[in-house]
């Protein structure tokens, strides 16, 4: 950036919400990333590689479904991208998405509406074991992609 001659000065020139010199670097590199994603359309179907790949996410995807009329979330917070798109199947899974909460957090629901395996095929599930049941007594799956075990918490 030839207009940033002077790096040290430029803390002084930026308002105090917009953070450091490498925060507006960051958000730079981001907003130019941006141009080359595509926003993600309300109830429209992708794969999970589309979503990894082309999608412009601002955190990631909470991946939802429901088996058995009880709902569950993937736990792939131990997981990375490769990780998650080379466990079998998974990258050609479709997800429609519904929206992105406050957090920016993008939730996907799994579609049922296309020829694909069934959910079970693609995480190993159980019922989650809360003991302070935060869900108000309601059941909810513990899923994790195959072959990513995640001990649920004691």
């Amino acid at each position: 950036m030839p207009f940033l001659k002077n790096l040290e000065s430029f803390n002084y020139i930026l308002p105090s919400w917009m953070g450091n010199r490498n925060s507006i670097f960051l958000f730079f590199e981001r907003e130019l990333m941006r141009d080359k994603k595509i926003y993600p359309v309300r109830y429209k179907s992708y794969t999970l590689k589309e979503m990894y790949n082309d999608l412009y996410l601002r955190d990631s995807p909470s991946l939802t479904f429901t088996y058995e009329k009880i709902g569950g979330c993937i736990q792939d917070s131990h997981l990375t991208t490769d990780e998650m798109l080379n466990v079998p199947m998974m990258a050609q899974s479709r997800w429609i998405y519904i929206r992105e909460t406050f957090e920016w957090i993008p939730i996907f629901k799994f579609d049922v509406n296309v020829n694909q395996p069934p959910i079970t095929e693609l995480v190993d599930i159980e019922l989650y074991r809360d003991k302070y049941n935060l869900e108000g007594g309601r059941d909810f799956w513990w899923a994790t992609p195959k072959g990513f075990p995640l001990d649920q918490h004691e």
